[in-house]
């Protein structure tokens, strides 16, 4: 992710830079709004590249039991499912899994705070996940 019209249409003010960083899945990157964009969101991607269940959606599919939420779905002919272990859709935060090959899977995070965003962030989840594979030439 993220030319700055993609930026634009996730509710990110264009030319947000994006802080990297590794947590205990892999390597990822976020975005947050600025507090003073009147936007208030933050999505983040994650490679999924430690796992003692395997990589891939597969590594998703292990942990089916402990999610709170779970729609199967594609993102531009990969399969997905949309769900995490917390269910805060309430709150504006939406989780989306995309496995990419049989040994790589992304996670994509969308946080909306105000709205639109917040009732709309299932759906741009699944935008930022489309925007990762276009930009990545899948």
């Amino acid at each position: 992710m993220d030319t700055d019209t993609q930026q634009h249409s996730h509710g990110q003010p264009p030319g947000a830079a994006g802080d990297a960083g590794t947590d205990t899945l892999g390597p990822g990157c976020s975005w947050t709004a600025d507090a003073h964009s009147g936007v208030g969101n933050d999505l983040a991607i994650t490679w999924v590249t430690t796992s003692s269940t395997g990589l891939g959606l597969q590594f998703t599919y292990a942990r089916k039991s402990v999610f709170k939420y779970w729609t199967t779905t594609t993102v531009d002919g990969y399969p997905a499912v949309i769900g995490d272990v917390m269910d805060d859709r309430a709150k504006g935060s939406c989780t989306i899994n995309v496995g990419v090959s049989d040994t790589m899977l992304f996670i994509a995070d969308y946080n909306g705070w105000n709205e639109p965003q917040k009732s709309q962030s299932c759906q741009l989840v699944q935008q930022v996940a489309a925007d990762v594979i276009k930009n990545l030439g899948g």
